[in-house]
């Protein structure tokens, strides 16, 4: 299942859920509003579906509006219903810590994740939040544990960690991969290496454009680096190495060998 895949979210008199990765693979009940979030039906008897290309399958089996409950932090007993009564009080659908008639309301106003005491107690409370942020980790293209899927038939490329990933698309893989086979094989050149014409012969050879000159490369480099920006990744500017030797200017990427996996059967190594 794909890291940080989808959020579900209640919007206010319905539950709304959107992908946040895989987002072009990702299929699912509910009609889209204007902000992108697919609405759920609460009245609906049918069972919400969220699904992928992989055949995994998500159930959003209960549409009832979310409730407020607490949880002792000694014991992690779960509190709800009437039982809440004895914890703090509502008025006009706000909480309020209890002698909130004596006080400024901002004092005693109670807050999603505020402590309160019963008797030798103490709870830890959730109340329904409408506009919570968005979380979803960032990735780090330079660390040991991040890796690169490739397809060049389909022109995509994920990069993936253990708490993220990101897809790219389109003509920039082609580029991408002509870089990450020789990284992945290091038998080509010195370690990955290529001058601006090896890089674009090896494109070529992946079924670049042949009208296309050794401009396009970089012009799809950049394209590549501004997909994996918006996506929030981090140290885009690392994803490839250069050095100069005399006249001569190479680059390569900056994954390692045996981070690199090509889907294609062509391109697997023998390893």
């Amino acid at each position: 299942m794909p890291q940080f895949w989808f959020e579900v979210r209640w919007l206010g008199q319905n539950w709304g859920w959107r992908p946040l990765n895989r987002v072009d693979e990702t299929r699912g009940s509910g009609s889209v509003d204007k902000n992108g979030w697919r609405i759920i039906n609460s009245l609906s008897r049918r069972v919400a579906r969220i699904t992928i290309d992989e055949g995994i399958v998500a159930e959003l089996t209960d549409t009832t509006p979310p409730q407020a409950f607490a949880m002792n932090v000694e014991n992690n007993e779960f509190v709800s219903g009437d039982a809440l009564e004895d914890l703090y009080e509502c008025v006009d659908d706000r909480f309020y810590r209890f002698g909130w008639e004596h006080g400024a309301d901002a004092s005693y106003e109670l807050k999603d994740g505020d402590l309160v005491s019963s008797g030798t107690s103490l709870y830890r409370l959730f109340f329904p939040v409408l506009g919570a942020p968005t979380l979803v980790a960032q990735l780090h293209l330079i660390i040991d544990e991040c890796s690169l899927r490739i397809s060049v038939s389909e022109l995509w490329a994920s990069f993936e960690s253990d708490e993220s990933s990101v897809r790219v698309t389109g003509e920039c893989v082609r580029v991408l991969a002509a870089y990450a086979l020789v990284r992945r094989d290091e038998s080509y050149t010195d370690g990955g290496w290529l001058t601006a014409p090896e890089s674009h012969k090896q494109w070529l050879k992946l079924g670049g454009n042949t009208n296309s000159g050794i401009e396009r490369l970089g012009f799809e480099r950049g394209k590549l680096r501004s997909q994996l920006r918006k996506a929030g990744v981090l140290d885009v500017k690392d994803l490839f190495e250069r050095k100069t030797s005399g006249y001569r200017t190479m680059l390569r990427l900056s994954t390692r060998a045996d981070q690199i996996i090509f889907i294609d059967p062509e391109f697997q190594s023998d390893d």
